[in-house]
């Protein structure tokens, strides 16, 4: 974990500042040595100040908190609450990320499974109803965010409850509780009507389900396959990628898992969610005749690295490689290259033409890379590093303008009510903060606030749970890491560094310095005795 967590931050800080990973310096090297050596130094204190707290903790004997249905009902009321006042201040709800394209699509009869077919059908007709029984699309959208709110809020308490059976503190119950219902980043997904809400809300349930089974035996598999299902579920139908997390997932779980029960529970909950889904989705598909999604969804990162080698290598490329590149992308678009952010080059990618000769292009993408091979990796770098550098801006829609705003050098949050939505309201005081929290800049330059808000901040507290976890070959917490760590494979194939794309590292904060201090107190214990 440490060279790691050292090489993000020695080439992140090159990127951010140089625009490039300088791979054949030595200084480059030597700088990431230093960092390696602090990053130990601090880790070896750190683990101490943790053991010793475990120590102080088991003489004190916290009171932990009782984990009864009582529980689960105050903390999911709460979070209803909490969300409900958000909802106040972003009135009718965050209509954004793709949601106008989604609708249209919809209004206008012409579905596509570009985006995942059942959240476009669901999103696309609660306007329409809204619209019909209402007379204005805002009331449609708040219908989709108000059924939003309790089923996120139940899963989320869930994760607490859990947590609650396994030992957790009061007080650190209620902080996590506080964190999860108030973080502002939290707070403003909860009433946003993307469709990474519940497939993160999936995410959540699955890893909370997992990590309850380690803590007992084998009784309650009924429920347990249930919510499995109803998670797979989310994550399958609310993304189209799902399937490539939960395929794997299912194929580790039947060939690793060593209990029986707990083999068929898991695995053969993901296989029947995989053939509800895909029977759903295909009729959907039919019954709608949809169009089927496209291929340039997979080569986000391809199309950037050969439109980086067209930026930085001009000069050495032929003429004919040069109509080469250009009939997969118009030049145009090449020459505007935005390095952190491929939605220009994916829309304007002349899939066509591609399909057409996939051998040839293939081949040049080959003759690329074995040219300009740092090339390839500092493209790949500039658009994800925002997931594991802590001290860079979200900043991929710097230029655009959507829904008549244009973004600056915050694109945090896309804080916007797309069309036909209008926003109004209700707690102008909060949607200010919001607003700011999305688009000023300073809020993530500031090293105290930047770092809370920072996506590779709860990245890192994963890593370094997961690391801690393999130290101690804790096997049986081995499957609490796997969707997440798949999932995040996928945030790295994506067209850009993204808050939504990695929200579910924030909500699984509190589970994971759950396990931290759990195994440092067990590590105490035996150092005590």
């Amino acid at each position: 974990m440490a060279l790691l967590f050292s090489a993000a931050v020695v080439f992140g800080w090159q990127i951010e500042h140089r625009g490039n990973a300088n791979f054949y310096n030595i200084g480059t090297y030597a700088w990431l040595c230093g960092v390696f050596v602090s990053v130990l130094f601090l880790l070896s204190f750190s683990d101490r100040i943790l053991i010793d707290n475990g120590i102080s903790e088991k003489k004190k004997k916290p009171l932990h908190i009782t984990a009864d249905r009582r529980l689960f009902l105050m903390t999911w009321g709460g979070m209803i609450l909490s969300y409900g006042i958000a909802l106040l201040g972003a009135f009718p709800g965050f209509f954004c990320y793709d949601a106008q394209t989604e609708t249209f699509e919809v209004m206008t009869n012409q579905y596509s499974n570009h985006h995942p077919i059942v959240h476009e059908f669901l999103l696309g007709n609660a306007l329409r109803v809204g619209n019909r029984i209402f007379g204005n699309y805002n009331a449609g959208i708040t219908l989709v965010v108000v059924a939003q709110i309790p089923v996120i809020a139940a899963i989320f308490s869930y994760m607490l409850y859990v947590l609650a059976k396994r030992g957790i503190s009061r007080r650190a119950y209620l902080i996590s509780a506080l964190f999860i219902a108030l973080f502002p980043t939290v707070s403003m997904f909860a009433v946003c009507t993307t469709k990474d809400v519940p497939f993160t809300a999936g995410i959540i349930l699955f890893t909370a389900v997992l990590y309850d089974r380690t803590g007992r035996g084998e009784e309650n598999a009924g429920r347990d396959f249930s919510l499995l299902f109803a998670a797979s579920c989310l994550i399958l139908l609310f993304r189209n990628n799902g399937i490539y997390i939960l395929i794997p997932t299912a194929l580790i779980f039947i060939c690793v898992i060593k209990k029986k029960t707990a083999r068929i529970v898991s695995g053969l909950s993901i296989v029947c969610a995989v053939c509800v889904c895909i029977l759903v989705t295909q009729t959907m598909i039919l019954s709608l005749h949809a169009t089927r999604g496209e291929l340039k969804e997979m080569l986000s990162v391809p199309m950037q690295q050969l439109a980086r080698v067209y930026r930085d290598k001009t000069d050495e490329l032929s003429k004919p490689e040069k109509e080469i590149l250009f009939e997969l992308i118009p030049e145009i678009i090449i020459v505007n290259y935005n390095p952190k952010c491929a939605d220009d080059v994916k829309v304007n990618f002349l899939e066509d033409q591609f399909k057409s000769d996939i051998r040839k292009y293939s081949l040049f993408y080959l003759k690329m890379l074995t040219r300009y091979p740092d090339v390839y990796v500092n493209a790949f770098l500039e658009m994800s590093y925002g997931y594991y550098y802590p001290r860079t801006v979200i900043s991929g829609y710097e230029g655009k303008t959507i829904n008549g705003m244009t973004y600056g050098d915050s694109s945090y949050f896309q804080f916007v009510i797309e069309n036909p939505g209008q926003s109004r309201p209700v707690l102008k005081f909060l949607n200010r903060f919001f607003q700011s929290l999305s688009l000023d800049s300073r809020w993530q330059k500031n090293p105290v606030t930047g770092i809370l808000l920072h996506p590779a901040t709860y990245f890192w507290v994963f890593v370094y749970t997961l690391s801690l976890t393999v130290k101690k070959k804790r096997r049986d917490t081995y499957p609490v890491f796997l969707v997440s760590l798949l999932n995040f494979a996928i945030m790295l194939m994506g067209p850009m560094a993204l808050v939504r794309y990695a929200l579910h590292f924030y909500i699984l904060a509190p589970l994971m310095l759950h396990i931290v201090f759990t195994e440092r107190v067990s590590e105490a214990h035996l150092q005590e005795e």
